[in-house]
């Protein structure tokens, strides 16, 4: 019976992954073009290729000598399949980023696997990982390219070293150390939260001699392999580019999620941030730190986009909370001092109370509520340039002179959705004067005017020309062209900026050159 059990226990678990596997590939499909961001990484990929696979100095993008000082690996991948496959790079844009976040799914159960130490306990954390939206959210975009293969080689990293704690052996450090410089030439941030999760992982798992001496070795051999690249880079541009990256989109209040409890934001009700606090008080009780320093660790030393990444600690942290929650919904289940609660996943009795009929039910209230979460939850985000986007810039491309400023009016107030701004120079090869993605490299804190003269932009729309006037006058950003959408993005599709455009139509200094069902262009008059 406690063989059937768990093997009915297994198949729920599978069967209930399927709904994570639908929110992203549904969300791929529903789109012709990749979903929301990837314009400033297209055009790197591009400059790749255009210099034979060597490293430029320089990206093309936005014409604005932006240094090509981002982790090139995801660049050399998409190239790589673009030029050997029969698919386009925008298709490479499009099908990647899913690819490499389903694998991730699979990357974060062999780290459940082997740190909760049942198959039973790392499904549910899996299902857990893979229901959050924030799992998914910003990985299967265009930029996904390089967050999504960052992510999935941190993912691999942290299962090698705690497998190397557990048995310090040759294999898993080889292992651990080419993955770990793979995260280091795909993404910074994800550099950042494999660094402090391995030295988590240390403090708990590996302060044994061999231990000491395996993550020695480990952050050793990653500065190595990964040197031909940051070497070089800092033979080039020297270390302000790197400084200027790391000051960029810093995130000083992150520590009030952490401590509000709001791990996983969500605008709606998260019953996995839920059950995760639960989770929390159960480590707590029963005296196992690791979850609760990881999370925390995390929040406060890597702050910028940590949501996504906190889905790991609490996917974990969720199954500690069952652990209490699964033996009071089965009868003869283990009961009194929780001891390690990861064992309890072992008890015949926990597995067999996945079949029955309550149990049942409350699963699959979990995996609905999960999903429409996270169906909604994606809804703003994973838009992609339809038709008429791509019409209008198509136009921009054939008509526009090459040596033009392009103000694009945002449609989306933040910065990150504004996938228009990011797409127009990447597609049309003009310049778009208020883009904010490319000026982390900048220097002289570029970024942060950027992103808030992104702001005052949106808000221009609800206005009228003369609002861009001042725009002008308070930014020192002139234009040549003004890029107007009609339509927002996100939820709140619908008509857009029609009272700019009407006071653009009326105003002698602004000539109406298109008009097309995604956009109204105007030249600015000299």
């Amino acid at each position: 019976m406690a063989a059937a059990g768990q093997r009915l226990a297994v198949l729920m678990l599978l069967g209930a992954l399927l709904p994570a596997l639908a929110l992203r590939v549904g969300a791929v499909l529903g789109a012709d073009f990749p979903l929301n961001d990837g314009g400033l990484f297209y055009a790197m990929t591009e400059d790749l290729r255009g210099a034979g696979f060597t490293l430029p100095w320089y990206t093309s993008y936005n014409a604005e000598r932006i240094p090509y000082a981002y982790p090139p690996l995801g660049f050399y991948l998409a190239g790589a399949l673009a030029a050997l496959g029969p698919w386009s790079l925008v298709e490479v844009f499009r099908w990647l980023p899913l690819a490499l976040n389903l694998l991730t799914v699979g990357a974060f159960y062999l780290f459940a696997r082997a740190w909760l130490g049942a198959t039973l306990a790392a499904l549910l954390a899996t299902l857990a990982f893979a229901l959050q939206p924030r799992s998914f959210l910003w990985l299967i975009m265009g930029g996904g390219v390089t967050r999504g293969l960052g992510l999935l080689l941190a993912v691999l990293t942290l299962w090698q070293v705690y497998e190397l704690y557990r048995r310090p052996r040759p294999r898993p450090l080889i292992f651990a150390m080419l993955c770990a410089a793979g995260v280091v030439l795909s993404h910074l941030e994800m550099a950042a939260f494999t660094a402090v999760s391995v030295v988590v992982l240390a403090l708990f798992y590996g302060r044994h001699r061999a231990g000491l001496g395996a993550t020695a070795m480990l952050a050793v051999g990653t500065m190595a392999l990964s040197a031909p690249w940051w070497g070089g880079l800092l033979a080039r541009h020297g270390p302000g580019v790197f400084l200027a990256a790391i000051g960029s989109g810093s995130e000083p209040d992150s520590w009030l999620f952490l401590l509000t409890l709001m791990w996983v934001p969500e605008r709606w009700f998260s019953l996995i941030g839920a059950l995760a606090v639960v989770g929390l008080l159960v480590c707590l009780a029963t005296r196992q730190y690791f979850l609760p320093a990881w999370l925390t660790a995390l929040y406060i030393l890597t702050p910028r986009g940590v949501p996504n990444r906190a889905t790991l600690p609490v996917a974990l942290l969720f199954v500690a909370s069952l652990a209490v929650v699964l033996p009071l919904l089965a009868r003869g289940a283990a009961s009194g001092p929780l001891g390690d609660w990861r064992q309890r996943f072992a008890d015949p009795a926990v597995a067999w109370a996945l079949g029955r009929r309550g149990v049942r039910l409350a699963l699959l209230f979990f995996v609905l509520h999960a999903t429409i979460l996270g169906a909604v939850s994606a809804r703003p985000a994973l838009g992609a340039l339809d038709a008429a986007d791509r019409a209008a810039l198509e136009w921009v491309q054939a008509h526009v002179p090459a040596d033009s400023a392009v103000l694009v009016v945002p449609a989306e107030p933040f910065w990150g959705l504004d996938r228009l701004s990011e797409w127009l120079p990447a597609l049309t090869g003009r310049r778009s004067v208020a883009t904010v993605q490319g000026s982390e490299w900048l220097p002289d804190d570029e970024f942060a005017r950027r992103r808030n003269a992104s702001e005052a932009l949106y808000r221009c729309a609800a206005q009228d020309a003369a609002c861009l006037e001042r725009w002008v006058a308070d930014t020192g950003r002139a234009f040549t062209h003004v890029y107007v959408p009609k339509r927002a993005s996100g939820v709140s599709s619908g008509p857009y900026a029609v009272g700019l455009r009407a006071t653009l139509a009326r105003d002698p200094r602004y000539a109406l050159l298109y008009d097309g069902p995604g956009a109204s262009i105007y030249e600015r008059l000299p």
